[in-house]
């Protein structure tokens, strides 16, 4: 039920990996969509959800499609669910046919692989973040097939390789580092009790007490960008980098976060 809580209201929904079709059952319980299809590589799994929503498929609201992938899904459904599977799996299923006007995707592994081609295939990502379920941690990641992923860029935060630039660039702070070096679970957010950061020239510190050694003011604590790993916080932007992601010269790929000095 929480995946589901990032599903839109919509015209035609497709899940594709449906396994026992749960996600399309909420759908149409909930009047969230007309009409839908279920699709799976899997004959066995697809019977699952066919059970599930065997009323709505004798009613013709619910198309059955045993495929690999959007094989067999029309390129004008409103909006796609593939959840469960690897990130690579996705990406293989978008890459031989298309990626939907609305997208809600659930990497199993491989998260950054996910993001990284979506955003270089012009997609706009509104969502990218963890859930809890079960007491396990699952990552999702939502949008549209094209447009600005506001979450990362604009005039706020934005991440680029293509640039040699250092310390200024456009009037903006520019921090780089190693994106290897970033583990695939790290989040962008905002302070939070209990964060801690290790400066880029070594030692850890209650991220609170860190900004008050840099004089960063109270009131604008909470709105700074920050890259992090639970409490650990990697990167504080517009201010300085940890030493964890430092370029050294085992560096393969340098990042760079280009936003408002603080």
């Amino acid at each position: 039920e929480k995946l589901c809580r990032y599903l839109d209201y919509c015209t035609t929904f497709a899940d594709v990996g449906c396994d026992h079709g749960y996600c399309t059952w909420y759908m149409l319980e909930n009047g969230m969509c007309e009409s839908a299809v279920i699709s799976d590589i899997s004959a066995q799994s697809l019977n699952k959800a066919e059970n599930l929503l065997k009323s709505y498929i004798q009613k013709g609201v619910v198309t059955s499609v045993c495929a690999d992938g959007l094989e067999g899904v029309n390129k004008d459904v409103n909006q796609v669910l593939i959840a469960g599977m690897g990130g690579e799996e996705i990406i293989s299923i978008l890459e031989k046919s298309f990626i939907p006007e609305n997208f809600v995707l659930q990497p199993m592994k491989n998260v950054r692989a996910v993001r990284e081609f979506l955003l270089e295939k012009g997609a706009a990502i509104s969502v990218d973040e963890p859930f809890e379920f079960g007491g396990k941690f699952y990552y999702v990641i939502k949008g549209k097939n094209r447009g600005k992923s506001s979450i990362y860029g604009g005039q706020f935060l934005n991440f680029t390789e293509n640039t040699d630039s250092e310390g200024q660039f456009d009037g903006k702070k520019v921090l780089k580092f190693d994106i290897a070096a970033i583990p695939e679970e790290a989040v962008i957010r905002f302070m939070k009790s209990g964060d801690k950061f290790t400066k880029f020239g070594g030692g850890t510190k209650k991220l609170g007490d860190y900004f008050t050694d840099r004089k960063v003011p109270l009131r604008k604590r909470k709105s700074i960008p920050l890259i992090a790993v639970g409490s650990e916080v990697l990167v504080v932007c517009g201010v300085e980098i940890s030493k964890k992601i430092k370029v050294t010269d085992k560096t393969e790929k340098v990042c760079y976060a280009v936003s408002d000095s603080i």
